[in-house]
């Protein structure tokens, strides 16, 4: 019994360790990203969350003023996150410049602080070293967009597809040969959510 106790006390500071270096929580993943990352498939696993909010008395229903955005994938010691940031709460297409105003606008983490990346990014990094490779959103792209496509309510999921590309920032120097530019092509999405998320368009009800 005191062997079991143990291992469960340094289970538990193990993860609270993980959680520290910010380790991205996989329970959080709600769905799946498939896009090519210049020109190979990437698959990897998201999580798309209501990032600001209204909440209106005294029926506490929610409104919508933005979405985030993010894609973590592992193998081994290296990860790489693709984070968009600020996503406003409509079907319209969003332009890279869109995402970039909008985000600097709403989302005060979006700027280089305290060790983390600026948003929207792409970055890697080996085993979560602080020593990153940092590119940030080419937003001067016409052709660079993100589009929340449809709600569908009978399963409760969100789609979106999306083309962005993206500079080098800063180069690791575990990683000596990462490329100047990050193209990712044919994007498309999927992702769990409540559907009181996306009954748009609706307002606080003033009595």
């Amino acid at each position: 019994m005191k062997k079991l106790i143990i291992v469960l006390i340094l289970a538990g500071a193990f993860l609270s360790c993980n959680q520290e270096d910010n380790e991205p929580d996989m329970r959080n993943f709600n769905g799946e990203m498939t896009v090519f990352f210049n020109g190979e498939e990437w698959k990897s696993p998201i999580r798309f969350y209501l990032q600001k909010q209204i909440t209106c008395s005294p029926s506490n229903s929610i409104i919508p003023l933005g979405f985030g955005f993010t894609a973590y994938d592992e193998s081994g010691y290296f990860q790489r996150t693709l984070d968009l940031g600020f996503i406003l709460p409509t079907t319209k297409i969003q332009s890279a410049q869109e995402l970039l105003k909008n985000t600097s606008q709403n989302d005060p983490n979006s700027a280089n602080t305290l060790g983390q990346p600026a948003r929207p990014g792409y970055y890697t990094t080996i085993d979560y070293d602080a020593g990153s490779t940092y590119y940030k959103l080419d937003s001067e792209l016409r052709e660079s967009y993100f589009q929340l496509t449809h709600y569908d309510s009978n399963k409760k999921e969100i789609h979106g597809v999306f083309e962005l590309e993206f500079f080098l920032s800063s180069k690791s120097s575990s990683e000596p040969n990462a490329p100047d530019r990050i193209k990712f092509t044919q994007g498309k999405f999927v992702a769990k959510a409540p559907q009181e998320w996306f009954q748009w368009g609706r307002e606080c009800d003033p009595r």
